[in-house]
């Protein structure tokens, strides 16, 4: 029975390498497929044919950065997170989102990374706090081998009010050639954007309570952004959170707690006095409660 060797491609990591896939033909039969290169080694070492001794094309380095998918930004209020999610373009990029090439521009003289700090898009942050109302547009550019893209989308931040706005998420334009780089001379790294808020904190003293009824309350300022410090919790966990406003849940960004057991809210900025509920979710699917108490100042 002869035994044939074919020459495939397979990409592992970022090159491709030749892998031999053996066929083996019945006795007697003869295989005139002229795409079947014989590989097999000669008897008398006569030279193989030239397909199986060229070397595989090395294509590690046709990373197409202009084919990417769009991202959204769903608007907060001033003072409160406006949500930017890229989880389309982690998608498509696979293992290069954990590869140097982005940066961020959020239009309001602030960005992560820049032209000379490139940074994977899998650490982008989800969200970005703008201190003032008004239109802004954010920014993304990704830069590779020498090509610089962007896209962007523009969308407007309304005043602090009591809640998040129901506002639904705004595409970006698709991604373009940048002819002649935008000036990024005012971008600055920043890894929390709730840094360049003037943010009150606060610390929970009590430890969060599995029902609703029996949380343990912590007071605020109407009008001003405040950070809440939570306790007493599993150490070094993802925690989702939420918070109820006029009998509905909004989604908080998701938290991370330290090794002490320790984690903060994002800044919460509240117009009208009331209590609100914030619903803290542990990975093991149990519920820690707390109270925002928001009076007048």
């Amino acid at each position: 029975m002869a035994a044939i060797k074919l020459c495939t491609k397979v990409l592992l990591a970022s090159a491709l390498v030749a892998v031999p896939a053996i066929l083996l033909a019945p006795a007697g039969l003869a295989i005139t497929d002229d795409n079947v290169v014989d590989c097999t080694p000669s008897p008398t070492n006569n030279p193989l044919p030239a397909p199986c001794t060229t070397p595989v094309e090395d294509e590690s380095n046709k990373f197409d950065i202009s084919n990417l998918p769009t991202f959204t930004v769903t608007p907060g209020a001033a003072k409160s997170p406006t949500k930017v999610n890229f989880s389309a373009i982690l998608s498509a990029l696979g293992e290069y989102a954990a590869a140097p090439f982005f940066y961020v521009i959020y239009g309001d003289g602030t960005g992560f990374g820049g032209p000379t700090d490139l940074r994977a898009i899998s650490s982008f942050p989800t969200s970005h706090t703008y201190n003032k109302a008004g239109e802004y547009t954010l920014t993304g550019y990704g830069v590779y081998g020498g090509q610089v893209e962007q896209a962007s989308v523009t969308f407007t931040v309304d005043k602090a009010i009591e809640t998040e706005p129901t506002t639904a998420p705004s595409e970006s334009a698709i991604w373009e050639p940048v002819t002649t780089p935008t000036s990024t001379n005012n971008a600055i790294t920043q890894v929390e954007s709730p840094s360049q808020v003037d943010v009150a904190k606060t610390v929970l003293k009590a430890a969060p309570s599995p029902t609703i009824e029996n949380a343990p309350k912590i007071a605020t300022a109407a009008g001003t952004a405040t950070a809440i410090r939570v306790g007493a919790l599993p150490e070094k966990v993802s925690i989702s959170a939420a918070i109820r406003i006029g009998g509905k849940w909004t989604t908080l960004p998701d938290l991370t707690t330290r090794a002490n057991g320790t984690t903060t809210l994002a800044p919460l900025t509240f117009t009208k006095p009331g209590s609100y509920p914030v619903r803290l979710t542990l990975p093991d699917g149990s519920i820690r409660y707390l109270k925002v108490i928001s009076r007048k100042k």
